[in-house]
């Protein structure tokens, strides 16, 4: 059994669109068949509640729903209350989404990202797991025009060979599978900064003032098929 006194306290932050606005109403399901009721607020019925619209003051939406107060069975209490956060905050919801992707996308142009350049101009060269190892980790920084000589312009970045502050980051390890691969659990893998197309190994050398006891000085690996001890429980 569920706490037959529910209490959702939901807590939306937008960024546009406020209006200012106080909705209560009640909602009556039967067998997940639901009856809202706006501006009515009965504790008795499957739930009822409350969505204050602050978001020209505040930026926020509280949204306060009670249920379980009456006889109603558990499920329809649950689909009620669901119900009644919907009818309440629908609009603003949509609103957000569009907002949440204006805000992380606005300034981000697909035709412009060197790496999907990539990826769409070699995707039909993957024929193979020895074809799909490459374009994982490609690096022509040097000859390719999408990379404009800038070792991170690409698949796999290379933070160590840019010309301004040479960092040891970037693509740091490969993992490929199969579906062939997959069913008997196995992986090739590869640790490291890329070789990508004539790239000099990584190596910890004094340029680079972090901490890195235990790992190989030099980066000079090729994949390596790999599989669990056992296989099975």
């Amino acid at each position: 059994m569920i706490e037959r006194s529910l209490r959702v306290l939901l807590l939306l932050q937008f960024l546009y669109f406020a209006t200012g606005e106080y909705n209560y109403g009640t909602v009556t399901c039967k067998n997940q068949a639901c009856k809202y009721r706006p501006n009515v607020l009965d504790y008795k019925a499957t739930a009822c509640g409350t969505y204050n619209d602050t978001l020209t003051q505040t930026g926020w939406g509280v949204l306060d729903i009670v249920g379980g107060q009456g006889d109603d069975a558990d499920l329809d209490i649950m689909y009620g209350a669901g119900y009644l956060e919907g009818v309440f905050t629908a609009e603003r919801i949509w609103q957000h989404y569009q907002n949440v992707q204006d805000f992380f996308f606005r300034k981000r142009d697909a035709d412009k990202l060197k790496k999907l350049k990539i990826f769409r101009r070699d995707e039909g060269k993957v024929v193979d797991l020895d074809t799909m190892k490459h374009i994982m980790r490609y690096n022509d920084f040097k000859n390719d025009p999408y990379s404009e000589g800038n070792s991170c312009n690409t698949i796999c970045c290379r933070g160590d060979l840019r010309d301004a502050d040479p960092k040891p980051s970037g693509c740091y390890d490969t993992k490929v599978s199969d579906y062939k691969m997959a069913l008997n659990f196995e992986a090739d893998i590869i640790n490291g900064p890329t070789r990508g197309t004539g790239l000099p190994p990584f190596s910890w050398t004094s340029e680079f003032n972090q901490t890195h006891m235990g790992l190989p000085t030099t980066y000079n690996f090729d994949f390596l098929r790999t599989s669990p001890k056992f296989k099975t429980p």
